[in-house]
């Protein structure tokens, strides 16, 4: 079994930086469901496991950092990841334009 990273000695994360990230979302939930499921195939997180954990109330980046503002053990750091910003504006749309979609 894998033990939390701070029993290991780390004091900070960094979050985004792979270009994954839950916000800013649109609102529209094909949306949330599409990083949900980009989440799950790229990191091997269950996908059922994020549906059940991630209940995106937020759609801006301040309102996610507001949402877990004092939930989090250690220090954190967060960037927003590029795979959300096109979803968020222009929809499903930019994954026909990026060639994503075959």
């Amino acid at each position: 079994m894998l033990s939390p990273s701070v029993f290991h000695g780390v004091t900070t994360v960094l979050s985004g930086n792979c270009g994954f990230t839950l916000a800013p979302l649109s609102g529209r939930p094909e949306d949330t469901d599409y990083l949900l499921r980009m989440l799950s195939r790229v990191e091997g997180m269950p996908l059922v496991t994020l549906r059940e954990s991630v209940k995106p109330d937020w759609t801006s980046f301040g309102e996610y950092l507001d949402k877990i503002d004092g939930t989090l053990a250690i220090n954190t750091a967060f960037l927003v990841g590029h795979s959300a910003i096109p979803r968020a504006v222009i929809g499903s749309t930019c994954a026909y334009r990026r060639g994503h979609v075959r």
